[in-house]
């Protein structure tokens, strides 16, 4: 099918309107500023990945050509900007955009060498699980630093940016820490620091592999986030790229409720 599930939260998935209302896409920046948790249960190539990264490609299409808007991946499963910049690249965002400084696309692997040492003392017992922690605070430091940098100057006089913050994904950050209370320490602190930023607007993006979680766990991620998106396959008997479906679970912004699937598009009764 031609419309993914991306696609259909998105409205289509086209660039936003510099007032940031309806509209192809328009739903997509108010949507992501509450904070968006996508639960992945598809376990398909087209699933919480790709909405992940339409909702990305959205974002850095940005609300008008003159915008100052950045992202930064927090990648925990090792992808560098190369990754990340070949994929928005296929969805619709120039590269010459990103040059150009118009947009900013950043990511933050964990998986460098000071992270994933100690990630590996960890596993043959050398670490306490208290180093967790530290593993976790040397992220949200490495975030701050990014977020930082983060500014624009026109004259002399900083500009505001739009900043998103993705973190692709849960699952493994709670794999490469250890703990899922360290996974809420990173979101708890990155949401802090990008609340105090100056920025015209902020917003944060996640995935979780709904399929490989306890339900306990779950609902604890959940409570970190505004929006809850959860990714199911329809039992149809097709493949669930085809027949998915995304259901609105936990939505602050009203203008989104219910479900959408992939192959019409259209929202349901809840």
């Amino acid at each position: 099918m031609e419309l993914s599930l991306g696609r259909a939260l998105c409205g289509g998935g086209s660039s936003v309107n510099s007032d940031g209302g309806r509209g192809d896409g328009g739903d997509v920046p108010k949507l992501l500023e509450q904070g968006v948790l996508l639960e992945d249960a598809l376990g398909c190539e087209d699933g919480g990945d790709r909405v992940m990264c339409e909702l990305l490609a959205t974002w850095l299409k940005g609300q008008n050509e003159a915008a100052n808007i950045s992202a930064l991946v927090v990648s925990a499963k090792g992808e560098t900007d190369a990754h990340y910049q070949a994929v928005v690249k296929r969805l619709g965002v120039p590269l010459k955009t990103l040059r150009a400084g118009k947009a900013e696309l950043i990511t933050l692997n964990c998986l460098d060498d000071d992270v994933a040492d100690a990630a590996s003392l960890q596993r043959t017992g050398a670490l306490e699980d208290s180093d967790g922690r530290s593993r976790a605070a040397d992220i949200v430091r490495k975030v701050f630093r990014v977020l930082d940098s983060m500014t624009t100057s026109e004259g002399g006089v900083e500009m505001p940016r739009n900043v998103l913050v993705v973190i692709d994904d849960l699952s493994a950050l709670g794999v490469l820490l250890g703990s899922t209370a360290q996974v809420l320490d990173v979101i708890h602190y990155v949401r802090r620091k990008l609340l105090g930023m100056n920025a015209a607007a902020v917003g944060m993006l996640a995935v979780v592999h709904a399929d490989v979680e306890s339900p306990l766990i779950l609902s604890r991620i959940e409570r970190a986030f505004a929006t809850v998106v959860a990714l199911r396959g329809l039992t149809t008997g097709r493949a669930p790229e085809i027949d998915g479906e995304l259901s609105i679970l936990k939505c602050a912004y009203s203008a989104l409720r219910g479900s959408r699937s992939a192959e019409h598009a259209q929202q349901k009764s809840s």
